[in-house]
């Protein structure tokens, strides 16, 4: 910490190689191979000393490539919980609530969902529980509840499974957390996400340092 709080920096990386190109014949559409779609995020965060309040203010710059296209955003998000508030127990955070929509390499733009969400945290004993519902505020059938669970095994290795459900997919992930130092973790998770169409496994390792 310095003396006006907390900074940390983060980097995640996920995605799957199991995206279908498809083609056309006489008979009709099949399938020609496979592509990526990846994931890839540098966050920088401050927590500044506040008295009565944890707030994080956060910015995140995200870089896509999907097959042979890139794509780049620049996004800024808050979260917030207090322990006036059942004891910071609840709290609400934002998910690319203010920045830049994704600017692909082909020249089109993409907005990206914007989330305002409200989460409960409970400890009970080696386990905690995060309850999450978050309101997409610019697209009408991507609202999205969330429910997690993670056992510490010891005070530095931790598993955890996730829940996420939306209109269009649902989502099951497992991961680890691995604290490596006072300062650095490490984040492993395998996620299935399943709509009418797909059923894909995405990989992700993510970093954070703090100070």
């Amino acid at each position: 910490p310095t003396k006006v709080g907390h900074i940390s920096f983060g980097y995640s990386n996920y995605g799957t190689n199991a995206i279908p190109n498809t083609k056309s014949d006489s008979i009709g559409p099949y399938i020609n191979g496979y592509s990526s779609d990846t994931f890839e995020s540098i966050l920088v965060s401050y927590e500044p000393k506040v008295e009565n309040i944890n707030l994080q203010m956060i910015s995140n710059f995200k870089f896509r490539r999907l097959v042979g296209h890139t794509a780049k955003a620049l996004v800024f998000d808050i979260q917030a919980s207090s322990p006036l508030v059942l004891n910071n127990q609840l709290g609400i955070r934002t998910k690319n609530i203010i920045g830049t929509p994704y600017r692909w390499s082909h020249g089109t733009q993409e907005a990206l969902a914007k989330y305002v969400g409200l989460y409960f945290i409970q400890e009970m004993s080696i386990f905690t529980v995060l309850i999450e519902q978050d309101i997409c505020v610019n697209y009408d059938n991507l609202h999205m509840f969330m429910g997690h669970i993670s056992m510490a095994l010891d005070k530095n290795i931790s598993i955890f499974s996730s829940y996420r459900k939306t209109t269009p997919f649902y989502s099951l992930t497992f991961g680890s957390n691995l604290k490596l130092s006072e300062v650095f973790n490490l984040n492993y998770s395998n996620q299935n996400e399943v709509n009418e169409n797909l059923d894909l496994s995405v990989h992700s390792i993510s970093i954070g340092v703090k100070f």
